[in-house]
Order: structure tokens, then C-alpha cells, then sequence
């Protein structure tokens, strides 16, 4: 459904799916590790335009690298490649999910934040609830209300695939490790960039569920991003209702498709 002459390069996240985990966890970490990747099947000395379309985790990689390759990120640099956009889909800046505590009904809702990292604990927990229990749980208390919708959710055993993996001892240590780093690290690293004033500075689509992370905060979306991007002209800002939840790839891959289309094809470069 995306461009047939766009290649197209979509990895596990490092931990998850059949990847093996990284020693550190940091997005930036994450993201230079798939870029790597993906430089060593490009052709050498050249320089390559990217697009990074990410959800949720994806998505805050994405950011994480647009805004370190701008800045100059030296380990960015050496890969001689050139983000050109960003899609975010369904996530708000890191800070401000923290931020969130103050609404209990939020705190609630968002309550794996805290707990993933807490991740000893944590992952002992999930083993003993069982992995694959634990994440098709959370699929489902993330996932919209529209019961058509839901089937393509769920088409091609999705939910048991994802399952799955997280019977695996790795990967399971790797998600709360991910989110660890996600309390930690990352959230350092976002609030030097808003002290420092380096934002996204490339088009910028935010797409989501305006019925799920529409409704988190006391603020839109698109106010809550506004601060983190250069100009707000550089800002594509989408939506979706029918009762779409957290997953809008899979619960509307067709207006997902749509969206990222015509964002594209605004893109130049």
C-alpha cells in the first residue's frame, strides 16, 4: 500500500521479535543499531535520503535520531545518511507521558510505563502471569472498539506471533530493559534537547487514534508537540476516529496508507 519505488526497510526494534538484544537500551542506541543495519546493505560512500516511519517505540527512535542527527551526533554523521521526515504514529513526547501522573485515570491506563521499568520485577511477574498471556492482554486494553476493525487487527494469528516472542526469557528482559531506559536515560536526553532548544527540524506527520491518545491528555496533540518541533508549518497532523485505539497500522491500514502517501509526496528531497 506505500510507494512501490520507495525501497523499504523495516526491522525488529534490537531485543524484540527474532533480533538479539543490545547491552545498552537508549533510543539513540536503538536507532543507531537499525541504521547500521541498514547502511550495511546500501551502497558505499553514498549519500542516502531517508524516511523513518515509526509507532510507539518505532516512533520515539524516530524522533530520538532526527533530532541527535541535526545536532551533529558524530556516530549518526559516519552513516552518511540524511533523514528527510518523521512519522510519529500514536505517541506523545516521552517528558510529557511522565507528565501525565497528575490524571489519575491516565496513570491508570499508562501504568506498564512505571512497572516495565521496574525490570527485575517486572519481568519475574510477567513469567509468572505467563509472556504471551501478558502481551495479548495489553494488545487488547490498547486497542480501539470497532469490532471490524479488530479482525484486522487480529488477522494472520497477530496475536499469537506477537505472543509468542515474549515467551522468550531475552526478549521479554529487552522490553522492560527498553523501558528502564525510557524512565532514565531518554528522558535526560529529551529534556538537555528542550534546554539546548534542538527540535525536529524535518516534516513532521503525526498520526493517531483521536479517540485513544486524542483523549490522554488536557491538551490536543498537536499542542502537545507543537514545543518540540522547529515550525509548526512542518507539522502534518492527522486524527483518526471510527473507534480506532493505539494500533492505527493495523486497525486502519488504509487511511494509515493514505496519510502517509500524501505526506510523502509533500516531502522534498
Amino acid at each position: 500500500m506505500l510507494p512501490a519505488h520507495i525501497p523499504i526497510f523495516c526491522p525488529d526494534l534490537p531485543g524484540y521479535g527474532q533480533s538479539a538484544a543490545l547491552s545498552e537500551h537508549t533510543k539513540l542506541d536503538f536507532g543507531i543499531a537499525i541504521l547500521k543495519a541498514l547502511r550495511s546493505i546500501l551502497p558505499d560512500n553514498k549519500t542516502i535520503s531517508l524516511i523513518l516511519i515509526g509507532h510507539d517505540r518505532g516512533a520515539r527512535i524516530a524522533h530520538r535520531l532526527q533530532v541527535s542527527s541535526s545536532a551533529g551526533e558524530l556516530r549518526l554523521k559516519e552513516l552518511n545518511l540524511n533523514i528527510i521526515g518523521i512519522a510519529l504514529l500514536d505517541i506523545l513526547p516521552t517528558t510529557l507521558m511522565w507528565s501525565l501522573g497528575a490524571d489519575a485515570s491516565t496513570q491508570v491506563g499508562s501504568f506498564h510505563w512505571p512497572f516495565l521499568a521496574n525490570v527485575e520485577l517486572a519481568t519475574e511477574m510477567i513469567k509468572a502471569y505467563g509472556g504471551g498471556k501478558w502481551v495479548q492482554k495489553m494488545i487488547m486494553r490498547w486497542a480501539g472498539s470497532n469490532e471490524k476493525r479488530l479482525v484486522k487487527l487480529k488477522s494472520g494469528d497477530a496475536l499469537n506471533v506477537y505472543g509468542s516472542f515474549f515467551e522468550k526469557d531475552s526478549v521479554l528482559h529487552a522490553s522492560c530493559k527498553d523501558y528502564e531506559a525510557g524512565a532514565s536515560l531518554d528522558v535526560k536526553a529529551q529534556v538537555e534537547d528542550q534546554e539546548g532548544g534542538r527540535k525536529i527540524n524535518v516534516p513532521v506527520l503525526l498520526l493517531y487514534g483521536k479517540e485513544y491518545l486524542g483523549a490522554k491528555a488536557n491538551v490536543t496533540v498537536l499542542d502537545a508537540w507543537v514545543g518540540w518541533i522547529k515550525d509548526q508549518s512542518l507539522i502534518t497532523e492527522i486524527g483518526l476516529v471510527d473507534g480506532i485505539g493505539h494500533f492505527v497500522a493495523e486497525e486502519a491500514a488504509d487511511e494509515t496508507a493514505d496519510a502517509l502517501l500524501k505526506w510523502i509526496k509533500k516531502i522534498k528531497g
